[in-house]
């Protein structure tokens, strides 16, 4: 029988469903070394939390073999980085850095920072914060 956490490890998993969205939109415009890069920060942010065990009360999926600390870093570390990759490239084609462009970062980067440290021990905040700083990362890469 599976754990109520192991729900919550496939839930926040599926958050990343979004990002399919940025990825079709850089196949059809021809873009596919971002298409890359989305589907790489994607794939490796959802094996991140399919397994996340180290914090906001998660405990990862209970059938993998992957759920030790030692794993969890590597997983976070390679979801960082492939997102820090994908950030720089995108920011690097964009034409006009604009005001709302700023905004729409900050606001991006404030909900992904108040998921990851003030509610670092609490499950149910992280979820509702780290959520919605999936679908509001989405969202900026498909509208810039």
């Amino acid at each position: 029988m599976y754990r109520m956490t192991d729900l919550l490890n496939v839930f926040m998993a599926a958050t990343m469903i979004p990002f399919i969205i940025p990825l079709h939109i850089a196949i059809v415009n021809g873009d596919y070394i971002l298409a890359l890069l989305v589907a790489f920060s994607g794939i490796s942010s959802s094996i991140y939390h399919l397994h996340e065990n180290q914090k906001h009360q998660m405990t990862g999926f209970s059938y993998s073999i992957f759920n030790t600390s030692y794993w969890d870093t590597i997983f976070i570390n390679i979801d960082r980085i492939a997102a820090i990759i994908l950030v720089i490239y995108k920011l690097y084609y964009i034409q006009n850095i604009t005001g709302i462009l700023l905004y729409d970062g900050f606001i991006a980067l404030m909900l992904m920072t108040m998921s990851e440290t003030y509610f670092r021990y609490h499950c149910w905040e992280y979820i509702f914060l780290h959520t919605a700083w999936h679908v509001y990362a989405a969202f900026l890469l498909a509208m810039y």
